[in-house]
């Protein structure tokens, strides 16, 4: 966030961020059913992230495409990469381990990432551990509507700040949104479509001359 100039504000649309200024390519496939998202990158500074068209989690709730793309951005990041094709698949099974330290730390990031601590305390102030469910939910509310986040992530992350007690966070989570749905008009492109990005990229390319007709 402080290479990004943002350290306290909400993050703009994720698939441009990421492909307009960190070269992200992102892309929307068909995959098996209990695949969710992968991060693909290799050892020249290539990488892309693929979001899976049966994620109907994603599909029922958009604005977790936010988490997806921020999950994965930490694969690409931090992942260690020796040489050839790193590929991390992320899975939608009950029965997998969640411990694995790769996924715990791409969890922190991502949420972290889209509700930054400095951002939540100058949005709810100093922290204080409130232990009344109304007040839970007022805060969470904050806190997912003005950094647009799915309820769940607003709920855990201002819990593990120390925002709400303990004790209350998992049935704030549990109870889920006390108000409508957030609204997050991040662009993708169709089912098994090129990168927004990298077609952008070529129509300038090609209208700047570097690529002809046939190669563009």
């Amino acid at each position: 966030r402080a290479r990004l100039k943002q350290p306290t504000s909400p993050l703009g649309y994720m698939r441009a961020l990421l492909e307009d200024q960190l070269e992200i390519a992102i892309v929307v496939a068909h995959t098996s059913k209990s695949v969710t998202a992968m991060a693909v990158a290799d050892a020249h500074d290539a990488a892309a992230i693929v979001l899976s068209a049966k994620d109907r989690e994603r599909v029922e709730n958009p604005i977790l495409a936010r988490v997806r793309l921020a999950h994965e951005l930490c694969h690409v990041l931090f992942d260690p990469l020796i040489e050839g094709v790193h590929l991390v698949i992320d899975l939608d099974d009950p029965t997998a381990s969640k411990a694995a330290r790769a996924e715990k730390r791409a969890r922190a990031f991502a949420a972290e990432l889209l509700l930054p601590k400095k951002g939540l305390r100058a949005l709810l102030g100093k922290p204080g551990g409130v232990q009344s469910l109304a007040e839970a939910q007022t805060l969470v509310s904050k806190a997912r509507s003005h950094f647009r986040t799915p309820w769940e992530i607003a709920a855990n992350h201002v819990g593990n700040l120390g925002y709400v007690h303990p004790t209350l966070v998992g049935k704030v989570t549990a109870d889920g949104p006390t108000d409508g749905p957030i609204k997050d008009q991040t662009s993708l492109p169709p089912v098994g479509a090129p990168s927004i990005g990298l077609q952008h990229r070529l129509r300038r390319a090609w209208e700047e001359g570097h690529v002809s007709d046939g190669q563009a």
